[in-house]
């Protein structure tokens, strides 16, 4: 596979990536940031291929009671289209806010669409265009996200950046003007640093009542990077289920840091709106993992990094639901049960309300609703 990608070992690590090397420099099959990313723009799928992957996916997230999706487009503007058609077949059930990006070449596409005649809001409550998007760093189970200050782990170690400031800039900024929501994969404090500084001069540049500018995951989000985004108006979108999965490699790479990483009571005080999501398939897409690790922030161990930072199981249900709605410009239709809203609904086995703490994950859907259509239903009635 990696001859057929043109790779060998003489092939130099590409920007904001690198190559598994053995010891005499033979590639062994190892493909870290921006190199996993090259891969994909050479190992697409077919439509056939893609049109099976969605009707799989639509179903198991039914099954889950998602009813809506923020879709971060990681495979470029081919799979958007397909997006649409499915969605439009009625393949996807759920509704979608497109993300315009991709995980190779996010850059170029973004340009291409600051000279396009659109911007986000584009479509209806089926399938809506949302923000363009890059990735600023790595992961952060990487782990390569991009810090302030060197990795507990490994004292050399500041992660993968992607952009210089200036790049960021004029890329970012063309697209506020134009009336581009904007956002990015930003996981390091040193790459939410770096958006937010964006924001902050795209918002002074071209004032716009309302741009809700978002940051994908947010992951070490620090007090002072928190009062940036109040003072922005910026939606982050933690994923508390990284928590459970990856938090025991968190509290080894990142040290007293990780009871900043997903904050989510401080998003609570400062009053700032942050919107769950799970970042599927990086981690699990189940709603009520990601309850759980936000009202305990246990590892998988068992550690619990940042007690202070979880928040009550109302405030999870909120940031799963409404904030999820504030963050795509659709409060006023969805997010809440309320006369003249959408009827997405779900039906659960069991009392989330009343549930024990460690039962949450277990809590089953017995039917879920879009549109006031049953779309899945775990039993006959």
């Amino acid at each position: 596979m990696l001859e057929e990608a043109g790779l060998t070992g003489i092939t130099p690590d590409p920007a904001g990536g690198r190559l598994g090397r053995e010891e005499n420099g033979k590639l062994n099959g190892l493909l870290i940031e921006s190199a996993h990313m090259d891969m994909f723009a050479k190992a697409s799928f077919s439509n056939e291929e893609m049109k099976e992957a969605h009707t799989i996916a639509s179903k198991q997230f039914a099954e889950k009671g998602i009813t809506s999706i923020h879709e971060a487009s990681g495979f470029g503007l081919q799979n958007i289209r397909q997006l649409q058609t499915h969605s439009k077949e009625g393949i996807i059930k759920q509704r979608l806010y497109v993300m315009i990006g991709a995980l190779n070449g996010a850059d170029k596409i973004v340009r291409s669409m600051n000279k396009s005649a659109i911007f986000t809001g584009l479509g209806d409550d089926k399938y809506r265009i949302g923000p363009v998007k890059l990735f600023l760093d790595g992961s952060s189970s990487g782990p390569t996200i991009w810090t302030r200050d060197p990795y507990t782990s490994d004292a050399d170690e500041y992660g993968v950046q992607y952009y210089e400031q200036e790049e960021v800039d004029e890329i970012f900024i063309p697209a506020h003007k134009n009336g581009w929501q904007i956002t990015a994969h930003a996981q390091g404090d040193a790459a939410i640093d770096m958006l937010l500084n964006t924001i902050e001069k795209a918002n002074n540049l071209h004032p716009r009542p309302d741009a809700r500018h978002r940051i994908e995951h947010a992951g070490i989000a620090s007090p002072d990077l928190i009062q940036r985004m109040k003072e922005q108006n910026v939606i982050p979108t933690p994923n508390p289920a990284f928590l459970y999965e990856f938090g025991d490699g968190y509290a080894i790479n990142y040290g007293e840091r990780t009871s900043n990483m997903y904050p989510l009571n401080d998003y609570l005080e400062a009053d700032v709106p942050a919107a769950f999501g799970s970042d599927c398939p990086v981690t699990t897409y189940s709603p009520m993992r990601g309850i759980h690790a936000a009202l305990t922030r246990m590892t998988h161990s068992g550690q619990v990094l940042g007690k202070e930072k979880t928040v009550s199981l109302m405030d999870a249900i909120r940031m799963y639901t409404l904030n999820g709605a504030y963050a795509s410009f659709e409060e006023d239709i969805k997010g809440s049960i309320e006369i003249g809203k959408l009827a997405d609904l779900i039906l659960l086995d069991s009392s989330l309300l009343s549930a024990d703490v460690d039962d949450i994950p277990e809590i089953k859907v017995e039917w879920t609703m879009i549109h006031g259509e049953v779309v899945y239903s775990r039993k006959v009635y």
